[in-house]
């Protein structure tokens, strides 16, 4: 009788513990819920080169413009924006050409959205002239 409790224990607690298929949510469901809360203000700092004593408060907006396409505008220090293409909660984007001491420039980023956190690294690289790559990292919280 004691082996046949346990049985029926197990029987039991497996029985309880399954899901069926509509109690498990998909990715795809979680992933529009997220989407859809990107948008909105942030604050935090960037560094210069993952310098941790060259560092600026800064404050991002992020605005929706289609399922995956968002607007990030630095409020400050500066006034500057870029568009971003998301693929699942990461992102790239192309700032295209600029101009710095070593001439001519180009300008890439990455990151990822981490709950209510963003990151973000971008990328200049000189066209022409052999300098090092500049960094710059964003790390912010939503308000």
């Amino acid at each position: 009788m004691h082996r046949t409790n346990i049985i029926v224990l197990f029987v039991l607690l497996f029985c309880f513990n399954c899901k069926s298929d509509k109690d498990q949510a998909t990715p795809e469901d979680d992933n529009n819920l997220i989407n859809n809360d990107l948008a909105g203000s942030y604050e935090g700092y960037k560094t210069l080169n993952k310098s941790l004593s060259d560092s600026v408060a800064v404050s991002l907006k992020v605005e929706k413009n289609s399922e995956t396409k968002y607007t990030v505008t630095e409020i400050t220090p500066f006034a500057h924006y870029f568009n971003i293409d998301l693929s699942g909660l990461n992102f790239t984007y192309d700032r295209g050409t600029g101009e710095d001491d070593c001439g001519a420039t180009r300008m890439t980023g990455n990151g990822y959205f981490n709950g209510r956190k963003l990151y973000i690294i971008e990328t200049t690289k000189c066209v022409k002239a052999n300098f090092p790559d500049q960094h710059v990292e964003y790390r912010v919280s939503k308000k």
